[in-house]
């Protein structure tokens, strides 16, 4: 979910209302791109509510420079890397949420680290 501006200057803010929703097996593997993706979502109110995000081929919820963003009684079971990733927000709440069973994010070819959290707190990006 994000905010556009056209390309004659007018503004379109968007909401994302997810109540009750199964989200399985989405995501983009070794990329940012979350199965359930907030960036620049600065107007209108988003909620996901009893909801269940699983088997993500990365992360399951990002919501980053955004606002205004509701997660609760919902479950983000399965990702890769990070569960839920929280940077550079405002107004945002999140309860009776559950995030486990994270896996480590194989690299083939690099002897590399990763960052890995059930859930990121502003720790993630830098800006």
């Amino acid at each position: 979910m994000t905010d556009f501006c056209e390309i004659d200057g007018t503004w379109r803010t968007g909401s994302l209302i997810f109540d009750n929703v199964q989200v399985y097996n989405c995501s983009q593997a070794d990329t940012y791109k979350a199965a359930i993706r907030f960036e620049s979502a600065m107007g209108a109110y988003s909620r996901v509510s009893n909801s269940t995000v699983h088997n993500s081929m990365a992360w399951s919820v990002s919501v980053f420079r955004s606002n205004n963003v509701v997660l609760t009684d919902s479950y983000f079971i399965g990702s890769v890397s990070i569960g839920v990733h929280i940077d550079f927000v405002k107004n945002f709440t999140m309860t009776r949420t559950m995030t486990a069973d994270v896996m480590i994010r194989v690299f083939k070819g690099f002897n590399m680290v990763d960052k890995e959290a059930c859930v990121a707190i502003c720790t993630y990006m830098v800006d």
